[in-house]
This record gives structure tokens, sequence and C-alpha cells, in this order.
């Protein structure tokens, strides 16, 4: 794909894009960018340790980071509201909500065809689950509170949020799967739909994830959630 596509990979702290950089090894010579954001405190962490590791690799890195507070970065741009509206009116994706260091670095997001994205690796530290959720059956209720959805919406979305959410859990492949539905969930409703999607979707990038494919997920989460919280499951 790298050899035929202008393709992507952001590099940050996260196990997942550590997993496919290391399955990219020798083809790095045929990936375009190499990048990650700073736009928070926690993102400009993420950054900071993509960029040693691109260093270490020898791998050409774009920091879009701020410093202190905005970005260093800046595209040739008027003020921002002019800038959110010319995002919306060009992809049909609302700015809304957005932070300006957000919008302001989804401006100069490198362009490609094919962005290549983890979202796996995290969900073998169980970052999802709550405590209570190690004894208790995965409701409706407690699938859509995952999902951001809150029960101050109008009831009838709330209720029609509810119905999507168990046709969707109709389809997981087994029981097994199911005692595992706020991993699945999380990997194909959240992740697909929330985080990070505002600096990619202004281009519509296509998203390419590796791991889609329910078996090496089932691999990847085979510890129970309890164990994998307690004892570590990459430690041990």
């Amino acid at each position: 794909m790298a050899r035929n596509l202008k393709v992507s990979l952001p590099i940050t702290a996260g196990r997942d894009s550590r997993i496919l950089l290391a399955g990219a090894l020798n083809h790095l010579d045929h990936i375009h960018n190499f990048f990650a954001y700073a736009v928070n405190w926690s993102t400009q962490v993420d950054a900071i340790a993509g960029f040693e590791i691109a260093k270490r690799f020898g791998i050409r890195f774009r920091y879009i980071g701020i410093h202190p507070r905005r970005l260093k970065t800046l595209p040739d741009i008027g003020d921002i509201e002019t800038v959110g509206a010319q995002k919306t009116l060009a992809s049909g994706h609302s700015s809304n909500g957005i932070s300006d260091n957000s919008l302001l670095a989804a401006g100069v997001t490198p362009m490609a065809d094919v962005l290549l994205r983890g979202g796996v690796a995290e969900m073998a530290r169980v970052h999802v689950w709550r405590r209570r959720d190690f004894s208790k059956p995965i409701d409706t209720a407690r699938g859509i509170t995952a999902l951001k959805v809150s029960s101050d919406l109008n009831p009838d979305l709330y209720h029609a949020y509810g119905a999507r959410f168990e046709h969707w859990r109709s389809g997981l492949p087994s029981q097994s799967a199911d005692r595992r539905a706020l991993d699945f969930l999380h990997l194909e409703l959240w992740l697909p739909a929330v985080p990070h999607v505002n600096f990619y979707v202004f281009d519509k990038d296509f998203f390419v994830n590796p791991y889609n494919d329910r078996a090496i997920i089932r691999e990847t989460i085979t510890a129970p959630p309890k164990y994998a919280r307690t004892a570590g499951w990459w430690t041990t």
C-alpha cells in the first residue's frame, strides 16, 4: 500500500503506533509523513515521545505542537471563527466544540491518501472499564454511557441510542465476545468516530486500522479484565 499510495503514520507514545512502526520498518522509505500533534498537555507528552522514537530510527518527523499555549506552526489564516466556518463548509463536519489549537492543527495536517491508525493495544489495559464492571454484566445503560451518551438527552433520542447499541451488540460473534462488549464498543464505535477525528476529517483522509480483524482483537484481549487491570497485561 505504501508503494502505491501516499501514506501517513502518526507516531506517539502509544503502543499501537509503535507496533505499526515496527511492522513498517522495511517500508519506511515509502511512507510520506510521520507526525504527531500536541494541542494540550497530554498530547504534548505523546508528541514528544513520538519525536524521540522517530529520532532513534532516523525518521523525518513533523512535530505540530504548542509552545507554550499556541501552535508553533500556524497556518496563514484570519480569525478562528472564519477558519471553523470554512472547514465546516468544506467537509460537512461541524467545528463546534473543537478547541482553537485543534482547529489550527487541522489546518496543517499533512495530506495523505491513507492514514494508518492503531487502537487495540490500549484495550489490553482495560482503561474503559470501571471497577464495578468486573462483577456486573454490561447492560445497555452502561454501554451507551461508555459512548458518552448522557441520560440527560431527549428521552426519545436516548432510547434510540440504546436500541442501536443493542442491535450492534447482537452482532458480536460469541458469548465470550459479548462479555467483552466494552472493549469491542471502544474499538468499533468510539475510536472511529470521536478521538482525534477533528484533525483529519476536514480533509476526508481515508483511515486504515490494521487491527480491524476480530480474531486479532480476540487474541489481544484474552486476559480477564480484572487481571489485566491489576497485574499489568503488558508487563507479565
